[in-house]
């Protein structure tokens, strides 16, 4: 039937898990993120409430369907391949995947270089929490809201660096 087959898809990439545990999961765990963004970062008004959702929501979501859920998922869980070797491809492919974002060579590896350890770290927590994905969905999401809505006030962002910031977010 079509619900069985929803469902052990569902199981089968690791969203029939725990929601909720995967929320408290990603708020312990980014949480000193958050305060320290909170504290010492500014806000960036330049960023649309449209484009925030999509990194945060729709972007963490989607990474973490195909490169944890199904591509992680099919080598390590189904294909018995050892967590390094699978994780290491998976961490080279997601990593190459944001090399973008950079404005230079250097940048440009460095955001692969980044990205790479958190897939790396997302896989990991994805294989510790039995397979749970909403786990590496919500600190995957947390951390792009993060990164993405607040700058150290002592550095400046690679795609926003002449923007002015303001404390808090515009009402528009």
């Amino acid at each position: 039937s079509l619900n069985g087959s929803c469902q052990k898809l569902f199981q089968t990439i690791g969203l029939d898990k725990g929601f909720f545990t995967g929320v408290k999961l990603a708020l312990l765990s980014v949480s000193p993120m958050l305060l320290y963004s909170l504290i010492w970062g500014t806000w960036d008004d330049s960023i649309s409430l449209m484009k925030l959702f999509n990194i945060v929501v729709i972007g963490a979501f989607f990474e973490e369907l195909f490169f944890r859920g199904f591509l992680l998922g099919q080598l390590f869980r189904y294909a018995k391949w050892g967590f390094i070797l699978a994780g290491l491809i998976v961490t080279v492919i997601f990593g190459c995947g944001h090399l973008y974002e950079g404005t230079d060579i250097v940048s440009s590896i460095m955001a692969g270089l980044v990205t790479g350890l958190g897939s790396l770290l997302f896989g990991w927590i994805f294989i510790e929490c039995k397979y749970n994905l909403w786990c590496s969905i919500f600190l995957h999401m947390f951390m792009n809201f993060a990164w993405s809505s607040f700058a150290d006030r002592k550095s400046t962002r690679l795609n926003s660096s002449h923007v002015k910031r303001s404390r808090m977010p515009s009402s528009a």
